[in-house]
């Protein structure tokens, strides 16, 4: 069995997605596929991946976003540990090296994820240390969660549900959460991911963050099997946050 599987979605990136393969490439582990799921592309991402990466597992789905891409990615998939890697984002050479040997060594741990460098607008770069973030996290995950999907690495023997295409905002978290309520979580505090975030798109809006918190909050409180105290307060937290986060849309549009 493939020790990891390596997921990789695409949507008319044909240059960053190239970046992203080669740091694959460049690991000091090497048991590892690359799947990457090309979203719908009209570029020739197709064309450029299968000339210059050969052992790429190259899939075409239509465009569905982000969250379908990486379900194919997950159906297609042999390893026994999945990893998540975005296209405009890169990992350092010894990322999948430390995590499967934590993996490894801790067999109770589901979800292991590590710090990393974020970099704004290809200028300011700085570590976020979200791999302190680790334990039994599930009440602070819902709430506030740091882990970065680029670090993130997970037993594909547990996961029993995919990420939610039907939402586009917090579905990545919305995962983390429902695998934090069953399991520990495990965080590294080594940066071993460098993830570029640009500071006008439309993920990185207050409206966006909005809308990422009340997906995630709804998911705890509707879908999830906590108890009814939990909901409650879980409930309250929603609303107050989700306030506070339409205060910031407001203070945004003011600035513009």
């Amino acid at each position: 069995m493939t020790k990891v599987s390596v997921i990789i979605p695409t949507h008319n990136r044909v240059s960053l997605v190239q970046r992203a393969i080669s740091s694959v490439l460049a690991q000091t582990f090497t048991d590892y596929e690359i799947i990457v799921v090309d979203d719908g592309s009209i570029d020739d991402t197709g064309e450029v991946i299968k000339s210059r990466f050969p052992g790429v597992r190259y899939f075409c789905a239509p465009h569905r976003g982000a969250s379908a891409a990486r379900n194919v990615g997950l159906s297609h998939a042999f390893g026994e540990y999945i990893a998540f890697l975005d296209s405009d984002d890169v990992w350092t050479p010894r990322k999948l090296a430390v995590q499967v040997a934590v993996m490894d060594d801790n067999w109770e741990v589901v979800l292991s994820h590590t710090s990393y460098v974020r970099i704004v607008d290809n200028r300011e770069s700085k570590t976020i240390h979200s791999g302190l973030f680790t334990g039994n996290v599930y009440n602070r995950a819902v709430i506030r969660c740091p882990i970065a999907l680029p670090t993130v690495m997970v037993r594909k023997s547990f996961l029993d549900v995919g990420f939610n295409e039907d939402i586009r905002a917090g579905e990545d978290v919305v995962l983390w959460a429902h695998i934090a309520l069953q399991y520990p979580i495990l965080g590294i505090n080594e940066p071993l991911a460098v993830i570029s975030v640009n500071s006008h798109s439309h993920s990185q809006s207050a409206t966006a963050q909005v809308e990422g918190v009340s997906n995630i909050l709804k998911q705890a409180v509707l879908r999830e099997r906590i108890p009814v105290v939990q909901k409650t307060i879980l409930g309250s937290a929603c609303a107050a946050i989700i306030a506070l986060r339409m205060v910031q849309v407001a203070i945004d549009r003011v600035r513009a």
